[in-house]
């Protein structure tokens, strides 16, 4: 990303570097672990997303391919990181009670 500067905007670095920081006190520092392995199960439409932009790079947006990617990319972007997000956060407010917070 910082090599090419031209194609990412800077909002992108800024995310990467939030979750890394996020992540690494989560492992280090064991600091809500569960959640943030929880949340990172959002990930799992990202891989959807790349083969989307490999097609639309390689003219392919009339295939079958095409498709049946965003179709399912659809139903994995709304399980993962719709439908999950509201048992983390309902998750994440139970422990505000605990004294360890």
């Amino acid at each position: 990303m910082l090599t090419h500067k031209e194609i990412f905007d800077y909002a992108f670095l800024v995310h990467h570097c939030v979750s890394i920081i996020g992540f690494y006190a989560s492992i280090n520092k064991g600091l809500l672990g569960f959640i943030a392995m929880f949340r990172l199960t959002s990930e799992a439409s990202t891989l959807f997303i790349n083969i989307r932009w490999i097609l639309l790079t390689l003219k392919m947006k009339d295939s079958k391919l095409y498709f049946y990617n965003a179709f399912i990319g659809l139903i994995i972007f709304f399980v993962f990181r719709i439908v999950i997000i509201i048992p983390a956060w309902y998750m994440l407010l139970s422990l505000r009670s605990l004294p360890q917070w």
